[in-house]
């Protein structure tokens, strides 16, 4: 899955986007984004971005491209401090504690995940 965001993301920038999921060959409009401000230089930068059918991508801002992380997802944020990622993933606290490296190895994505349940 490929994702394009046609204006340049910014710290400043964060109002709503045009998304075009090359999957579904359709246009969704999303809710605020989520810009990882917090480490690393620019060229390093991630966002969140939580589109209509509750789906967490996770996109490189240099790179443009865009890894899903979860499906049915209530709410995401980063850390204030850290490249971490929390949401509630199907009623479920979910935990990223290093969540770019997906870039790197995308079968190290699951060790980096911590999941909370108080079924």
């Amino acid at each position: 899955m490929t994702c394009t965001c046609p204006a340049p993301l910014t710290p400043h920038n964060t109002h709503v986007q045009q998304l075009t999921h090359a999957h579904h060959l359709t246009s969704l409009r999303t809710p605020p984004l989520h810009l990882n401000t917090q480490s690393g230089t620019a060229t390093e930068r991630q966002l969140l971005i939580l589109d209509r059918n509750r789906d967490l991508h996770l996109l490189h801002v240099r790179k443009r491209t865009c890894i899903k992380l979860a499906a049915m997802v209530d709410s995401a944020r980063w850390h204030d401090e850290a490249p971490m990622v929390a949401a509630v993933v199907d009623c479920k606290v979910a935990v990223w504690y290093h969540p770019g490296v997906v870039w790197t190895d995308r079968d190290l994505l699951d060790q980096t995940k911590f999941v909370r349940s108080d079924r």
